[in-house]
C-alpha cells in the first residue's frame, strides 16, 4: 500500500515540477525577449535534456570503478544515438506517408515525388513568421 501512495505522491510532484518548469521557461523567454518559437525549440529543449546530461556527467565523473565510468560514457553516447535513430525513422516514415498521400490526391500526371517546389519550404507568411520568431521582434509590448 505504501508503494501505491508513494507512486501517487511522486506523480503529483512530477506534474507540479513540469508545470513550474514550463512557466519558468516562458518567463525566461520573456525576460530574454526571445520569440515563442525559439523558447520552445531552444530553451525548453535544453531544459528537458539537462537532467539526462547531469546524470551522465555524474556517472562519468564520480564513478568509483572503470565499469561505472564506462556506463556513463555508454549513456552519453547511446542515449542520443538511440533517440535520434527512432526520431529519424519516425520522421522518415511520416514524410513518406505524406508524400504518398499527396501523390494519390494529385492523381496521374502530377509532379514527381522527388521534385522540390516553393511550397515544400512553406508559404511566404510562414517564412515571415519564423523569421520574426528567430529574431524576437514578434513580441508584444507588456
Amino acid at each position: 500500500m505504501i508503494h501505491f501512495v508513494l507512486l501517487i505522491v511522486c506523480a503529483v510532484a512530477i506534474y507540479l515540477s513540469c508545470e513550474w518548469f514550463v512557466n519558468a521557461v516562458e518567463w525566461l523567454g520573456e525576460r530574454l525577449n526571445v520569440g515563442k518559437m525559439a523558447v520552445g525549440t531552444i530553451l525548453a529543449a535544453f531544459g528537458t535534456a539537462l537532467p539526462e546530461s547531469v546524470v551522465t556527467l555524474v556517472a562519468v565523473t564520480t564513478g568509483a570503478t572503470d565499469e561505472a565510468k564506462d556506463i556513463g560514457v555508454g549513456a552519453a553516447m547511446g542515449g542520443p544515438l538511440a533517440l535520434s535513430t527512432i526520431a529519424y525513422g519516425v520522421t522518415g516514415a511520416m514524410l513518406m506517408l505524406k508524400r504518398r498521400r499527396e501523390r494519390i490526391a494529385a492523381g496521374p500526371g502530377a509532379t514527381p515525388a522527388g521534385t522540390r517546389n516553393e511550397e515544400s519550404l512553406g508559404s511566404p507568411a510562414d517564412m515571415k513568421r519564423l523569421a520574426k520568431d528567430q529574431n524576437g521582434s514578434c513580441r508584444s509590448s507588456p
